[in-house]
């Protein structure tokens, strides 16, 4: 009896849960049936307001369009636009412009990113052909010392040269005094360097000539009027070209390409330009002024005008003792001389002696002179080049410090290997581990142009030591 009333009582209290449980839930699920209603309907009356709008939506008054607002490059599309697809449009058309100018631009730079920044701003990668991007790894030692403008005997050379000659070899000024400082990066892009000379010109002449080649690359009007020489050559030598070669045409850039290479091969004495002819000077005179006169005396006089600033290419490009212009227009690319800052300059006439016939001029200068610094991307290319020329043509592990320890630690190895043990041969491997971990304490603290001075003296002893395979 007792059993039977506990299982009544439980099941009572069990019923009595589930009925509390039950008027609990009950007003709850009734506010989320109405709750689901009401946002139903909310939704449905959005809908029907959206829809009754839909053709509104497409209007830019409708969006928060910040952004494009305050961005240069898209604000003044806004002006034009009232609806998505103006929008749209504009938006397509503004690109497709900044396209077009931004192709205008590179036609006007490129006659100066081919060409005239060899010149202007040379650079310190001399192994890497600027046209081809192939790498010279026989540039070393001898050759190097040889080739490489900015090593101290070839500049002094050459800046020996610029000085002296001056106006056709007529005159020579005198060098008594030159000194060259390091070179010095600026930006991580350039380098400077800075050239002291004592000079003597032996007449007025000499020196007034020394003082516009001096002046030349130290003004950028100058550049500026050389620049617009360059471009007007270059689309003259495009007419020529397209007038007098044969077989299949090169076109746009590859064209634009071949001529700097052709006008930068030529300068050099490699090889002649058939397609540049004393037409095309002329011709290249003539629109550098806007002249359409045909007495080519007037033209003349014109250039010489527009360029007395420069006159080593306004008197010898259209010299009228010397008909010839292609040598005369050769000779100024030749004698081109580096952008440079003048930082000081002194001069003072000497007194005449008995006999002379012209009055001479003892002076310094000091100036700046800039060019292209070596930069990672070079440095990169070139221990890339260096490794597949000494160890595998088909892989791209770059040449470095610790590549050449872990050959010739292999070497040694192999070495001892062998039942009788070459005492030279292992004493050379010895020296070169030991020059290879002195290497290794400074290579990372120097600056890429160093670094790969560093890296060509590593691929030599590799190379001298039948380590290259």
């Amino acid at each position: 009896m007792n059993n039977q009333n506990k299982h009544i009582i439980s099941f009572i209290e069990r019923y009595k849960s589930q009925e509390l449980i039950f008027k609990i839930v009950w007003p709850v699920c009734v506010v989320v049936f109405f709750i689901l209603i009401w946002l139903s309907f909310s939704v449905y009356l959005t809908a029907t307001e959206m829809n009754s709008h839909s053709a509104d939506l497409i209007n830019v008054s409708y969006y928060s369009l910040d952004q494009v607002k305050s961005n240069n490059s898209t604000k003044n599309i806004l002006k034009d636009a009232r609806n998505l697809p103006d929008l749209v449009r504009l938006s397509r058309n503004a690109e497709e412009e900044n396209t077009r100018l931004n192709a205008y631009f590179d036609s006007l730079q490129q006659p100066y990113k081919s060409f005239l920044q060899y010149f202007l701003l040379p650079p310190l990668n001399i192994w890497e052909d600027p046209y081809t991007k192939a790498i010279d790894t026989k540039l070393i030692w001898q050759r190097f010392l040889a080739e490489n403008p900015f090593s101290d005997l070839a500049l002094l050379g050459r800046w020996s040269d610029f000085f002296r000659v001056v106006w056709n070899g007529e005159f020579y000024n005198e060098i008594t005094d030159i000194s060259i400082s390091p070179l010095q990066e600026q930006d991580n892009w350039y380098f400077s360097f800075e050239l002291n000379v004592s000079f003597l010109a032996p007449n007025k002449r000499a020196f007034l000539f020394l003082i516009n080649d001096l002046s030349f690359s130290s003004n950028r009007e100058n550049i500026s009027l050389v620049h617009e020489f360059v471009y007007n050559l270059r689309e003259w030598l495009r007419i020529s070209y397209q007038k007098t070669q044969t077989g299949t045409l090169l076109t746009g850039k590859s064209l634009d390409d071949f001529i700097a290479r052709s006008l930068m091969d030529w300068v050099h004495g490699k090889q002649d330009i058939s397609f540049l002819t004393e037409a095309v000077i002329e011709n290249t005179i003539k629109k550098t002024v806007e002249c359409n006169n045909e007495d080519l005396q007037y033209c003349a006089f014109l250039f010489r005008q527009k360029y007395q600033t420069v006159p080593s290419l306004a008197y010898s490009v259209w010299d009228l003792k010397n008909p010839d212009k292609k040598p005369l227009l050769k000779k100024f690319f030749q004698r081109m001389a580096p952008v440079m800052n003048i930082k000081r300059f002194t001069f003072t006439p000497q007194r005449k002696t008995l006999g002379q016939a012209s009055q001479s001029y003892v002076g310094q200068i000091q100036f700046q002179i800039f060019g292209r610094w070596l930069i990672k991307s070079d440095y990169d290319r070139i221990s890339l080049a260096l490794a597949k020329q000494c160890f595998w043509p088909q892989q791209d592990l770059p040449l470095t410090v610790q590549l050449a320890k872990k050959t010739v630690d292999q070497a040694v190895v192999d070495l001892a290997s062998i039942s009788t043990l070459d005492t030279t041969k292992n004493k050379k491997l010895q020296e070169l581990t030991d020059i290879l971990n002195n290497y290794e304490l400074t290579f990372d603290q120097l600056t890429y142009y160093n670094k790969t001075i560093k890296i060509f003296e590593i691929f030599r002893m590799l190379d001298d030591g039948r380590l290259c395979r």
